[in-house]
């Protein structure tokens, strides 16, 4: 399952360097007074007896640029935009000291960016901003924002570069990128020494770690998920307090496929906020791919709790069950996880599991109930497709589940039903390996539905072509052996069930298969030893067992 990281909501910085004492000369001196006591209301936070007053000395004098200004920025935090676009605009028409210009054109930009939800012209009041003001910090911030919002990710990060080279001193590549790998060699053994690493470049470059986020989500949108981790990375070591940060650069590690790294990342996260679900879902999700399934399922079942509705825990949670081999609570949460939205892939894996479930209840002569389940998984596969006609996985398990159902129908005497199902799953095996031709799979389960049908000969010619493309197949074995005990050739039948075993020295179903070809030699010493050996490796068995009841009945007759 792919690390999916929250989606982040975009915040402006709404400048307030214009918050200062102002005497111009062109005021009178009932105008400055009236002025500065605005100006004193708003640090105190009343901000409607400022408004009055800033309104009063606008009325007196209509070009007096800053009492604008200051009406804007209070008609902003009132998020009446159009009254804020409209004093804006009328301070910036008159000629303002540079500081509070920019100021004037970062505010005006927030106010198009979510009054009017137009980017462009936000995005050029913002470069009217540093046109002004080079270093003002809420400027560039707001225009990397800008972009980000219209998915402009590589405009984004040529305003964050700029930002950096204006307001900090960029390091040379080559070094940022020693220092990043280096810090990543750390980050298992010392965590703190690694991020005392990312921490000294990030302060020699800019020490501000709400730039290096932004950096960090412009190039998850390019998905160069190495240079995501190495931003977020910084704005979690300028700010280890920050739980976003390092939630954000756990994300970045699991998209790199650097599981342990990413564990003593979201660990950290999680202790800083024990309720962020996305750092909990990423850590369950890391622990199970280090095959830490017990871990995975208790972070997980912590996950679902604090967001029941939330798929991706679910099926990261029913995932965890079945690795642990508990089966019924991994069907019941993927489930769940369709009950909250419907997709392919995890109906193919609930339908995997009702193929699992119908295969044991037939082996224990269960057979009511391994139709139910072989029906319920056709049903699931059926919608996966329906979902999603392309989903290689559901075409082929669709397949198996027909092929499973229509041979327990013709084991209970039902022969019309199996024929249809036979003929249905035959006939969607042929299309689909006319399409994947190289798809040694289909192959293989096609020859399953041949060999169960009796038509040995198709079904050989499959399986020389499984076994010449992928000579290593085991499962190709054991079925060719199979088909040559159905056919008597007892010599062909051993050497392909040792071939088997020698694929794979603990293959219960060689050993079996071994077992039926001495017990037809009429060596039943051999027999018995190859069918103990292999409950040996599967207790359960169930062909080893019968088989092996039947080779002692023989020895009692043979007495």
């Amino acid at each position: 399952m792919v690390c999916k990281r929250r989606v982040t909501g975009f915040k402006f910085l709404v400048s307030l360097a214009l918050l200062a004492l102002f005497i111009p000369s062109l005021k009178g001196q009932d105008l400055i007074a009236m002025f500065n006591e605005g100006i004193r209301l708003y640090k105190e936070g009343k901000v409607d007896e400022a408004l009055s007053l800033f309104r009063k000395v606008v009325e007196i004098n209509p070009k007096d640029g800053e009492a604008w200004i200051y009406i804007g920025t209070i008609f902003l935090t009132k998020n009446d935009h159009e009254g804020a676009i409209a004093a804006f605009e009328k301070g910036l028409a008159q000629s303002l000291p540079g500081s509070i210009a920019a100021s004037g054109w970062v505010n005006l930009g927030i106010a198009y960016q979510l009054g009017r939800k137009d980017s462009l012209k936000a995005i050029e009041a913002y470069e009217r901003a540093i046109a002004f003001k080079p270093d003002l910090p809420e400027a560039h911030y707001n225009l990397i924002l800008a972009h980000l919002s219209q998915k402009n990710f590589a405009e984004a990060i040529k305003a964050g570069e700029r930002a950096f080279a204006t307001m900090g001193k960029p390091l040379k590549p080559e070094q940022i990128q020693a220092t990043f790998e280096k810090a990543l060699e750390f980050l298992q053994r010392d965590y703190d020494k690694a991020m005392e690493l990312l921490r000294s470049m990030a302060q020699q470059q800019l020490p501000r770690p709400e730039f290096y986020a932004l950096m960090g989500q412009a190039y998850e949108g390019l998905k160069q998920y190495t240079r995501v981790a190495l931003f977020y990375g910084q704005a979690a070591a300028l700010a280890p307090q920050v739980a976003r940060y390092l939630s954000d650069f756990g994300s970045a590690l699991c998209q790199l496929k650097r599981w342990s790294e990413a564990v003593k990342v979201l660990e950290k996260a999680i202790a800083l906020d024990n309720r962020d679900n996305v750092a909990i879902t990423l850590l369950g999700l890391a622990y199970g791919e280090l095959g830490r399934w017990q871990d995975a399922m208790i972070v997980l079942r912590r996950a679902a709790e604090l967001a029941p509705q939330n798929f991706d825990t679910r099926v990261a949670l029913a995932s965890a069950y079945e690795q642990l081999g508990q089966t019924s609570q991994a069907m019941q949460e993927y489930l769940t996880a369709l009950g909250i939205r419907e997709e392919a892939s995890v109906l193919n894996r609930l339908a995997w599991l009702y193929l699992q479930q119908g295969e044991t209840n037939e082996q224990s002569n269960r057979l009511s109930m391994a139709e139910d389940a072989y029906r319920q998984a056709i049903q699931r596969l059926k919608r996966a497709l329906q979902l999603d006609p392309k989903n290689l996985p559901s075409q082929l398990n669709l397949a198996v589940a027909l092929r499973k159902y229509a041979s327990l129908l013709f084991r209970q005497g039902q022969t019309k039903a199996a024929e249809e199902n036979f003929q249905e799953a035959e006939k969607f095996l042929q299309d689909y390996i006319a399409q994947n031709p190289k798809d040694s799979n289909a192959k293989l389960e096609l020859a399953r539905l041949l060999s169960d049908r009796k038509r040995y000969d198709e079904a050989l010619k499959l399986l020389r072509e499984v076994i010449s493309a992928e000579p290593k197949t085991e499962e190709a074995y054991i079925l060719l052996g199979f088909i040559a005990l159905q056919l008597v050739r007892l010599n062909d039948a051993e050497q392909a069930y040792m071939q088997a075993l020698k694929l794979n020295p603990k293959s219960a179903d060689a050993m079996v298969g071994l077992g039926a070809v001495a017990f037809y030699l009429n060596k039943l010493d051999d027999a018995e030893a190859w069918f103990k050996r292999a409950l040996e490796i599967n207790p359960n068995h169930p062909h080893a067992k019968q088989n092996l009841e039947i080779v002692k009945q023989a020895k009692e007759k043979a007495k």
